[in-house]
């Protein structure tokens, strides 16, 4: 199931091109892998061809960033992102429509 999932998201991102959450408008941005402690956390910022930008956090502040495959994300993780680049799909298709 993951790596129907995982084909999917590597489909839209090749139409539509990389893409972070703050591009898409995402409420939130995804927790990687429950890494988050008292004062860190770990984000997915954004989507590419071959798998996401992670940012850690540290009282909100950036201290590192690195790229960890799709594989890593859980299946739900999966589908809220399919689902958000869908979405984000359609919009981009109605915004292009409107300038012509």
């Amino acid at each position: 199931m993951k790596k129907k999932l995982i084909e999917n998201i590597k489909k839209l991102i090749a139409e539509i091109g990389s893409t972070t959450t703050a591009e898409m408008q995402s409420e939130s941005s995804q927790l990687y892998k429950n890494m988050a402690t008292h004062h860190s956390c770990c984000l997915i910022e954004s989507y590419n061809a071959e798998n996401v930008t992670v940012i850690e956090y540290v009282h909100e502040q950036e201290v590192s960033e690195f790229y960890a495959p799709y594989e890593d994300m859980t299946a739900n993780q999966l589908k809220t992102v399919l689902s958000e680049l869908k979405e984000y799909a359609g919009e981009m298709d109605l915004l292009e429509n409107m300038k012509h």
